[in-house]
């Protein structure tokens, strides 16, 4: 979207391009800021934090195709466990790095675990190979691991890239 605003010479700012990325779907604002964020409402409401210093991404999806729709027929509003959020917040606010990982979390990881558990093979052996932190991203397959070693990412990536077909690594800049 900032692409074809800027290609297209349409002017718009990006409160605005966010506006508009809120009809195609909730997660895309916060894509059009494109920074570290604390999203709420509907994903309308994004409030800027603290980009991560380096840290190194690993992302590994197995061979699974995991529908949204199914995974969200199975939440159990009830019982589902959220992630301390407003913790997560404060620490990404006082730039206390390593410290957010004891936060993070992913609340439908339980419920598509059940029905894919080479989820939870993937993101134990990420953790066992010295990853920081290991979650599954959205309602999944995709497990990414987060290192703040170069040396450790490269472990976990090339061990990964044997027990998973598609595995990337990237740095957080």
């Amino acid at each position: 979207m900032r692409a074809l605003n800027q290609a297209w010479e349409l002017g718009l700012s990006v409160d605005e391009l966010a506006k508009l990325a809120l009809s195609i779907d909730s997660d895309v604002p916060f894509c059009v800021y494109g920074h570290t964020a604390h999203v709420t409402g509907h994903g309308e409401l994004v409030t800027p934090l603290p980009n991560f210093p380096h840290y190194w991404v690993i992302v590994a999806k197995p061979k699974v195709s995991v529908s949204t729709p199914a995974i969200l027929k199975q939440i159990n509003y009830a019982t589902l466990q959220h992630a301390p959020t407003n913790q997560l917040v404060d620490k990404i606010k006082a730039q206390a790095w390593s410290e957010t990982f004891q936060y993070m979390g992913n609340s439908l990881e339980g419920v598509t675990g059940e029905m894919y558990t080479e989820i939870k093979r993937i993101k134990d052996k990420m953790l066992q190979l010295g990853a920081d932190v290991a979650q599954m991203s959205g309602t999944g397959p995709t497990v990414f691991a987060i290192c703040h070693a170069e040396s450790r990412a490269k472990r976990v990536y090339n061990s990964m890239k044997g027990f998973c077909d598609e595995v990337y690594q990237v740095v957080l800049l």
